[in-house]
């Protein structure tokens, strides 16, 4: 049986319920385009998939864009403090490594890199079917491609091999644009 939650934010909050999904949505300073290399988004999603194992969370859907990328996370089924903590870890783990990364190769890059991230709960079944079709398509709404599965960085093609009738139930049933998201990338 799944286990959901209401608001899950970063600060210190006893809201906060371990086992529970997650979308993270994180961008770059000033939305600027430090991921269009391709080697850039492999690094960041391998970094983003060690640490989510590290921590054991389960990275569920994701997708990398040149200024920004969302997560479709499950926390694991830890102390409250320690979810949170792991999370934070997360994310500030593989920003840190790419950022001293991406400036070794590239000394024009002076400035900071990222900018922020968010959090937002995922709060039944249906929510999170509509959240990762909302990242599977995310690629096509961004006008990066027209087909989602031809976008190499993002979970869509890893759906589309494992069960492509479900994935396409899914998407008839559980539409992305009911995601009601910010997303002015």
């Amino acid at each position: 049986m799944l286990s959901f939650t209401s608001r899950t934010p970063l600060a210190a909050d006893e809201s906060f319920v371990p086992n529970s999904y997650l979308l993270i949505t994180a961008g770059t300073f000033q939305k600027r385009p430090f991921m269009r290399l391709e080697h850039r988004k492999q690094m960041l999603l391998e970094s983003l998939d060690f640490n989510c194992y590290k921590w054991k969370w389960r990275l569920l859907a994701y997708v990398i864009l040149d200024n920004h990328y969302h997560l479709v996370v499950h926390a694991p089924d830890d102390d409250r403090s320690v979810v949170q903590h792991s999370l934070a870890h997360i994310i500030q783990s593989a920003h840190s490594y790419s950022a001293y990364h991406w400036r070794r190769d590239d000394p024009s890059i002076r400035s900071r890199i990222w900018w922020n991230f968010w959090d937002a709960p995922i709060g039944d079944l249906a929510s999170l079917r509509c959240h990762i079709n909302y990242l599977n398509a995310n690629p096509a709404f961004h006008g990066k491609v027209r087909d989602p599965s031809t976008y190499p960085y993002s979970s869509y093609h890893l759906y589309v091999k494992q069960d492509r009738e479900t994935l396409a139930q899914w998407e008839k049933d559980y539409p992305a644009d009911k995601v009601d998201l910010i997303d002015n990338f």
